[in-house]
């Protein structure tokens, strides 16, 4: 499509082009925020399930939990190792309730919007519509799509954060997880 300067008026078939060409740049961007919303949806379904599967590791595994105890118990471990291992046990425990927080807002913020009219048959239909021409048909629902984007592309930034924070308290839980697997393996190999 050629480009007019200002000066000169487009004609009514150039106004309702440029109208479409609108409407598809604003449909386009719009798909694109619906496809990262459902990746989002997909990494935090993800973290979830990591989440659920390590809650439940380590609550339902008791057995494991009391052999660490007795572990622990022994009079050959020094103080230092012991509260190394409880500190580091809290700072698990403590990512984990963020990330699961994190992860519970992410599933909180789905305020997602929809292009179009709230009232579909009163817009379409109503005898006193305030468009007359295909231009003003094509604008008005290109600002549907332009006002639904800006909302959804708000609550995917907000879903980003709480995304960011649940991966950043994974990635803690388990390095801490690591720390503690090392230095329980020294305790068993050296006292």
């Amino acid at each position: 499509m050629d480009y007019w300067p200002i000066s000169k008026r487009p004609t009514e078939t150039e106004q309702i082009e440029l109208s479409q060409m609108r409407l598809d740049y604003c449909k386009e961007l719009y798909d694109r925020e619906v496809k990262r919303k459902e990746g989002l949806r997909r990494v935090s379904e993800f973290y979830l399930t990591f989440i659920t599967v390590l809650l439940g590791s380590i609550l339902f595994n008791l057995d494991f939990l009391n052999k660490i105890q007795a572990l622990l118990g022994q009079a050959s471990v020094p103080k230092a190792i012991l509260a190394l291992i409880y500190v580091v046990s809290v700072v698990i425990f403590l990512l984990l309730i963020v990330a699961l927080f994190s992860i519970l807002a992410v599933v909180g913020l789905q305020k997602y919007y929809e292009p179009g009219p709230k009232n579909v048959v009163d817009f379409l239909f109503d005898d006193f519509q305030e468009y007359i021409s295909k231009n003003d048909f094509l604008i008005e629902h290109a600002m549907f799509y332009a006002v639904a984007l800006r909302g959804n592309k708000i609550t995917n930034n907000k879903t980003v954060k709480w995304v960011t924070v649940t991966r950043f308290s994974l990635l803690g839980i388990v390095a801490f997880i690591a720390l503690i697997s090392a230095v329980l393996l020294q305790i068993i190999v050296f006292y």
